[in-house]
């Protein structure tokens, strides 16, 4: 998969705070359920992007973002800061080879794991460009005109929401698997454009790890929205607030629901995860996804009963190479 999940650490101790939860009043995710098509949803996606592409990244470009987590209706906790600054781009007749220097730093309570690494993205300029490398450092660059009839990769980009979903449960309960990968936000809206669609390895999936006779993928409840958005502090701070007139940039946020269903005998069970996406044409291809969020409802042994958890990463800063 090309790095498209969501690696989070639960931010406090759920044994701690999940009595007092409990006697909550949980938020209802019941809503009239209004069908949206793969093509509905990739439109709006479509729309949202804009004219950029990865080949305007440059040596030397910065952009930082932080991960909230809430749980109910407590306050929202930042647990993961990510730094990502275009290390190195060299060029060949068939490709471009691109080196990111990844920062991260996971909060647990008042821990802090800081980690520095070195990931790779390749971009074809020719049918046999990135043959070579790696799937998991192939960018998708797709014609987002023709979105809804391309096929990429089932394995590479499909899953992304169901995995992200298994990653959303987890980390409620488990600490943050030591995996941590950079994602750019390209990818997340790629795989979140074909995240409605049912592929062979979510059916596989379903079959031989989770033991379901079958199970289906659903979408719903589609919105896109257009705002005018303050630009995040740190920008603001930049001289001239980085380049944008009156420190605001346009915005068009999406969101649907994305549902999942599986079948054991006479017993449906189904799954449902809100996504959001909030993207800008003013910025620039390494920060053009200002907010990413999930918030679904999830399963506590400790006490039996499911929580709303939501987690939305938010751009923080952006600075272009000098």
């Amino acid at each position: 998969m090309t790095n498209c999940t969501i690696f989070l650490r639960s931010l406090i101790a759920l044994i701690i705070i999940l009595p007092s939860l409990s006697c909550m009043e949980k938020p209802l995710m019941e809503e009239p359920v209004v069908p949206a098509s793969l093509a509905e949803i990739q439109k709006q996606m479509v729309l949202s992007w804009g004219q950029s592409d990865p080949l305007t990244m440059n040596t030397g470009d910065f952009a930082y973002f932080e991960t909230e987590q809430r749980i109910e209706l407590l306050v929202p906790k930042v647990v993961l800061k990510e730094g990502i600054t275009v290390g190195g781009k060299i060029e060949t007749n068939n490709e471009f080879n691109y080196t990111f220097f990844y920062q991260s730093a996971v909060i647990s309570g008042d821990q802090t794991q800081q980690a520095t690494r070195e990931d790779k993205r390749c971009i074809a300029k020719t049918s046999v460009g990135c043959n070579s490398a790696p799937a998991s450092s192939v960018v998708p660059v797709t014609n987002l005109s023709t979105l809804s009839t391309s096929k990429p990769s089932a394995d590479s980009l499909a899953p992304l929401a169901f995995k992200a979903f298994n990653k959303m449960k987890a980390t409620a309960i488990k600490p943050m698997a030591a995996d941590l990968q950079l994602s750019l936000g390209f990818e997340k809206f790629i795989a979140l454009a074909y995240a409605c669609q049912k592929t062979d390895s979510v059916t596989k999936y379903c079959v031989e790890t989770l033991g379901a006779d079958s199970c289906d993928i659903t979408c719903s409840n589609l919105k896109s929205e257009d705002e005018i958005q303050d630009l995040p502090p740190l920008i603001q701070a930049q001289p001239n607030c980085g380049g944008y007139p009156d420190c605001k940039i346009k915005v068009k946020r999406v969101s649907f629901d994305w549902n999942f269903i599986l079948v054991r005998g006479t017993v449906t069970q189904t799954q449902k995860i809100n996504y959001t996406i909030a993207i800008s044409p003013d910025l620039p291809f390494l920060s053009r996804v200002v907010d990413y969020c999930s918030r679904g409802l999830i399963d506590v042994p400790q006490i039996g009963s499911k929580v709303l958890v939501n987690i939305c990463s938010k751009l923080k800063n952006y600075q272009p190479a000098p």
